[in-house]
């Protein structure tokens, strides 16, 4: 009779790490959290998961498919082995990261920390008048000394540099408290700055609640439909904070968002302001510079009108430079030196290599040609003028200096080489 034997190792080494890995994560995943698990640890890991910013839905202690996602993403951002599964590396690094549940803090917030709660916390100390900075969740320096402004306020508060319960609980009273006239602290600041930037007339930003600051609020109130009692109840200031949040960005900040991103390269051909035709990504430069032009120059209502776009190779004097896209020929008639001036340096702060012609330097009719930079269809002429500007020329075959280099050559980061 033969004899017959179980084969226990594996037969080659890929087999045996294999098994390792496999052995090695079930001692991982002992105790882990998984699709199909329930109850208050769910919950708990579902709300943390949420205070780190991730969408995993209400915290209903259900772990289904929105949670192994979440989970899944938590595991990616921090460098973990990406299997949807909460096991203690998981669960040691969330609860590390975040900073408490449901606000109730299982260890102080601190620097270099984030999450929604942190927003949150910002959201209260900004309303406060405390200046945390940007409002994004992430407890940084201005975080921190807001936070150490808040407690200065308060010696019962111990943590000052940190938001524990005491402090959370203390920071939400005070943030529900109405302001009302007679009121003379830093949260009335922060009210009337907000008004202000609204349109709404508060006096001086001195954080006093006289007269002037109740009647911009009870106007807010009553164009907003709310009770206009010219009282800053939690709801009055929440709504005009949200308001303040949608303002477009100040000029100069737009047009630094501007200097450092590029317009997308969509090269779909739309009608030209004018005559001819375009790309878009040649379309929303223009739009730039029109921004320029009538918030940065105060030429209100201004807008291009285009006399040659692009894709165009039916004017000789133009040479093959509108043969590609990126390419515009700009209306100057009727408009002064210096409004000239001004559209020269705004199509230049938005990308264009642009020049103004016909001022005496050549003999063109007057208008500006501009030349979109780094569009994926210029022709080749077109590439030459783009260099010839970078080189501080004209951009014609003479080769001689640049007419408006009195205005500067601002080439935006996204545009240089």
């Amino acid at each position: 009779m033969p004899i017959t034997t179980r084969r226990v190792l594996p037969k080659n080494t890929a087999e045996v790490k294999d098994q390792f890995r496999d052995i090695q994560r079930r001692i991982n995943n002992h105790g882990s959290l998984k699709k199909g698990a329930t109850g208050d640890a769910v919950k708990d890991l579902q709300r943390r998961l949420r205070s780190f910013g991730l969408k995993v839905g209400p915290p209903d202690g259900q772990f289904g498919a929105k949670t192994e996602a979440a989970v899944r993403a938590f595991q990616k951002k921090t460098g973990i082995v990406v299997d949807g599964v909460a096991g203690p590396q998981v669960l040691a690094k969330l609860k590390a990261k975040t900073l408490f549940v449901e606000d109730k803090f299982e260890t102080p917030a601190k620097q270099g920390q984030r999450g929604v709660d942190v927003k949150r916390a910002e959201r209260m100390l900004k309303d406060l008048g405390m200046n945390p900075g940007k409002v994004d969740g992430h407890f940084d320096a201005d975080t921190k000394a807001a936070v150490q402004k808040f407690t200065d306020f308060d010696p019962q508060l111990v943590q000052k540099n940190r938001i524990d319960a005491q402090t959370f609980a203390r920071m939400s009273e005070r943030y529900q408290q109405p302001l009302k006239k007679g009121l003379n602290r830093a949260g009335v600041r922060q009210l009337e700055k907000n008004l202000k930037a609204l349109g709404r007339d508060p006096g001086k930003v001195d954080r006093n609640y006289d007269q002037d600051t109740k009647r911009a609020v009870k106007n807010f109130q009553k164009a907003n439909g709310l009770n206009a009692t010219g009282v800053a109840d939690l709801k009055t200031r929440q709504l005009i904070q949200k308001k303040v949040d949608n303002l477009p960005p100040p000029v100069n900040q737009q047009i630094a968002k501007w200097n450092k991103k590029a317009p997308a390269h969509n090269y779909t051909r739309v009608a030209a302001n004018g005559s001819g035709v375009i790309n878009k990504r040649t379309k929303q430069m223009l739009d730039r510079a029109e921004y320029i032009m009538r918030n940065k120059f105060g030429h209100k209502g201004f807008s291009f009108t285009i006399v040659q776009g692009s894709y165009n190779t039916s004017v000789a004097a133009s040479g093959t430079t509108h043969a590609g896209g990126g390419a515009v020929d700009i209306r100057t008639r009727d408009r002064s030196k210096g409004t000239v001036d001004d559209m020269v340096r705004a199509l230049r702060m938005s990308g264009f290599a642009a020049w103004s012609r016909g001022r005496g330097f050549d003999t063109f009719t007057p208008h500006i040609h501009a030349i979109a930079m780094k569009d994926k269809q210029l022709s080749s002429s077109a590439k030459n003028q783009v260099a010839a500007y970078r080189a501080g020329r004209n951009g014609l075959t003479n080769g001689a200096p640049d007419p408006d280099r009195h205005l500067g050559r601002p080439i935006p980061k996204w545009a240089r080489l």
